[in-house]
């Protein structure tokens, strides 16, 4: 294969906000949980406060290993899509690779829930049989998804 066949097009992780957003939103509650806590106990009752940012404060040590969890999931998720081939990688220790060949796709779905085009992200569905009944790969969270099915569509028309 040429270099020109090899030249990476696009390459990206899914988008960041989907996988953080529900911890971040919980780590926000919390933190109004601790400031209630220590309200609590400078006007209210000192051991009521305490226990208030006892229970807060091991809530928010799990929410911050949740955090961690979501962004090696984050981070084990890569996408690359060359001239000849679109390449999904998945995992940490242990890499799952799917590389579908190009010139095998015969279509693609794009599918964008309100949340998706709010954020301007979407999901890409490659097809490489005749049939709708299960996607060959899935490009989930791409960001900007606009601009990579424009470079799927060049790639695809090539």
């Amino acid at each position: 294969m040429s270099d020109e066949k090899q030249k990476v097009l696009w390459e990206d992780n899914p988008f960041w906000l989907n996988y953080f957003i529900h911890v971040i939103i919980l780590i926000i509650i919390d933190l109004a949980g601790i400031i209630t806590g220590f309200v609590v106990g400078q006007y209210v009752d000192q051991l009521i406060g305490l226990i208030l940012l006892i229970t807060f404060a091991i809530v928010l040590f799990v929410l911050l290993g949740w955090l961690l969890v979501q962004y090696f999931k984050w981070k084990s998720i890569h996408y690359i899509i060359k001239q000849d081939e679109i390449i999904l990688e998945r995992g940490i220790i242990t890499k799952d690779i799917l590389t579908i060949m190009v010139d095998k796709i015969e279509f693609y779905k794009l599918k964008r829930s309100l949340m998706d085009r709010f954020w301007g992200t979407g999901d890409i569905l490659i097809y490489t049989g005749e049939e709708e009944s299960e996607a060959e790969g899935v490009l989930n969270d791409i960001d900007n998804v606009k601009k990579v099915e424009e470079i799927l569509k060049t790639v695809l028309s090539a």
